[in-house]
């Protein structure tokens, strides 16, 4: 009996546009960028001096590295790793992606290794798990040493705001269309929105927003960046920007119910609103009627173990109806 592969570990995603904002961080991408230097001169792996913009990638991409490893010590992922995607550039949207980590990327995290800054896991070492990295005892060390806290942590320039993702097409009438997401061409109404979005996030990078320990975990109270989501249909002929456009990425929402009272909004404790029947309340609002009083998902003749059913049954009905 042949023995049963192990299955890959599933690790948490490299960050490709996490940066370093506050001076403890800073200092950290500061030391490893020279540390860098030197070791390729000890080792002679490079011949010439960078051009300007190869520098300037070179640096953003050691900062991003740096700063999801550090990232990584502070709010460890389950399996230890991140997982990096080392063919960047090689398929895919040039708009979402950033070009600090192309094709030299997999050479830098090579190097690190050697420098034992990190811990490089190649694309062959465990049957069908992604490439990874892992920060190593030497460089957690430092981070503790510089007291290195989640705000010290920002964003690289450069971010797409405004994604388009394709949905797949479902059934077996034709054939399915591949999700992701989707490149496009910018037109005034993008760019408005990409300054609308802009304005948001600037307005939430500075404001007095944090969350108390509640000895149910760390969360990383700077995780505040929105980006709009949009969703392209398979039958869509070109980008279309007047579907969903939902505002999401901010760490109260993923947070449990239970978990939102610990937000504090200028020292302040947040109050937690939610709408009962929510959905068919907007459908009636939008008509100009009163909704009727009670539960709006209940239907008479069904007991309430059918609520589930109905509800999904409202809301995907008003929604496909949107759209």
């Amino acid at each position: 009996m042949k023995n049963a592969r192990v299955q890959p570990a599933r690790h948490r995603c490299f960050d490709q546009w996490r940066g370093a904002s506050g001076p403890a961080l800073r200092q950290l991408v500061e030391e490893t960028v020279a540390a860098v230097s030197q070791h390729e001169m000890d080792t002679a792996a490079r011949k010439r001096k960078r051009r300007e913009g190869d520098l300037h990638r070179h640096r953003e991409a050691v900062e991003g590295v740096v700063a999801n490893l550090a990232h990584t010590v502070l709010m460890p992922p389950e399996t230890g790793r991140l997982a990096v995607f080392l063919q960047h550039g090689a398929k895919g949207c040039g708009r979402y992606d950033n070009p600090a980590f192309g094709k030299l990327f997999s050479g830098l995290l090579s190097r690190l290794d050697a420098m034992d800054v990190l811990s490089f896991r190649g694309p062959a070492a465990v049957w069908r798990e992604a490439s990874s990295i892992a920060p190593t005892v030497p460089f957690a060390s430092r981070v503790r040493a510089l007291g290195i806290e989640l705000g010290d942590f920002g964003r690289l320039p450069g971010e797409e705001t405004i994604l388009l993702k394709q949905k797949a097409r479902r059934g077996t009438a034709q054939p399915d269309t591949v999700a992701g997401l989707v490149d496009y061409p910018d037109t005034a109404s993008t760019v408005e929105m990409r300054k609308s979005v802009e304005g948001i996030n600037a307005h939430l990078d500075g404001a007095d927003v944090t969350f108390v320990d509640d000895g149910h975990g760390t969360v990383d109270h700077r995780q505040r960046r929105m980006l709009r989501h949009f969703v392209q249909l398979p039958d869509d002929n070109a980008p279309r920007f007047d579907r969903g456009g939902r505002l999401f990425g901010g760490f109260w929402q993923n947070l449990q119910r239970g978990r939102r009272n610990s937000i504090r909004i200028e020292g302040e404790p947040v109050a937690d609103l939610d709408f009962a029947s929510m959905f068919p309340r907007l459908a009636y609002a939008t008509t100009g009627r009163e909704p009727p009083a009670g539960d709006l998902y209940a239907v008479e003749g069904l007991g309430p173990e059918h609520r589930p059913a109905l509800k999904l049954a409202v809301n995907t009905f008003l929604v496909v109806g949107r759209l």
